[in-house]
C-alpha cells in the first residue's frame, strides 16, 4: 500500500484536473461491472431511491445505472468540466453534504485511488449510506501501480479489502470480466472478442456493508 503526499490541497487539485483533461472522454467502467451493481442494488436493496457514483469524469456510469435502475443517481467530480455532463456536480468527494448522511442507498467508485486521504474517504462514503445501503468499490491491477500525484492511493486488493473491513463488512468479491470497450462500435467490440478471445480487463467489485457495530457508532453520532 502507498499514499502519496501532496505538499497542499491545491496541488492534489490541479493534478486531478490535469488528468481530467487528458482522459476527459475514456470510460473506466465496462458495462458488465454497471449490470452487476444494478442486478445486486435490485435484489439486496429493493427500495433504492438515491445513488451517488464518486469520481466520473464524463459521468458514463451514472447515465447508465439511471438508465438500468430507473432512480435517481447523480456523479461528482473535483474537475470543473463535471457541470459540462448530465447529473454530475463539481465536488471533493472526501467531502459530504449533510443532506447525504444516512441518506444515499449505494455508492458507487472505480476512482477511490485518487484519494490522499482514503481513511476519511471510505469513513465519509460509510457515513453516507442509508440503513442497508452497499458500498461498490472497483479493483483491478492498475490500482495497485506506483502511487503518483494524480493516483494517490496504490493498493493490492488484500491490502484494500483489510482497509475497507476497517468501515464496515465485506459482503462480497465479485469477479467481473470486461470484454466490451464502452464507446466502440459493436463490430469492433465483436472483433476483439474473436482475436484476442480474452477479456479486456478482470475487475473485482467490493460490496461493502455496514456492520451492527458501525450502525451503532452512527446511530449515537448523527
Amino acid at each position: 500500500m502507498e499514499l502519496f503526499k501532496h505538499p497542499s490541497k491545491d496541488s492534489y487539485v490541479q493534478a486531478q484536473i490535469l488528468k481530467n483533461k487528458k482522459k476527459l472522454l475514456v470510460i473506466a467502467s465496462s458495462d458488465e461491472e454497471l449490470s452487476v451493481i444494478a442486478r445486486y442494488v435490485r435484489t439486496n436493496i429493493p427500495r433504492a431511491g438515491f445513488g451517488i457514483c464518486h469520481g466520473v469524469r464524463n459521468g458514463y456510469e451514472v447515465q447508465r445505472l439511471r438508465r438500468l435502475l430507473g432512480i435517481e443517481i447523480i456523479g461528482t467530480d473535483i474537475a470543473p468540466t463535471a457541470t459540462e455532463f448530465p447529473n454530475v456536480i463539481q465536488w471533493d468527494f472526501h467531502d459530504v453534504k449533510p443532506e447525504w448522511i444516512r441518506k444515499v442507498d449505494f455508492i458507487y467508485s472505480n476512482s477511490w485511488d485518487h484519494s490522499y486521504d482514503p481513511e476519511q474517504l471510505f469513513k465519509t462514503w460509510m457515513d453516507c449510506l442509508s440503513p442497508g445501503g452497499r458500498l461498490y468499490i472497483s479493483w483491478t491491477p492498475s490500482h495497485s501501480a506506483p502511487a503518483d500525484g494524480a493516483d494517490c492511493f496504490s493498493a493490492s486488493l488484500e491490502e484494500l479489502k483489510s482497509t475497507l473491513s476497517r468501515y464496515g463488512t465485506l459482503e462480497a468479491d465479485c469477479t467481473v470480466r470486461q470484454w466490451r470497450i464502452p464507446g466502440k462500435s459493436f463490430i469492433y467490440n465483436l472483433a476483439r472478442i474473436v482475436l484476442r478471445r480474452k477479456p479486456v480487463k478482470t475487475i473485482h467489485l467490493l460490496v461493502v456493508a455496514h456492520s451492527a457495530e458501525t450502525q451503532n457508532i452512527m446511530r449515537r453520532k448523527y
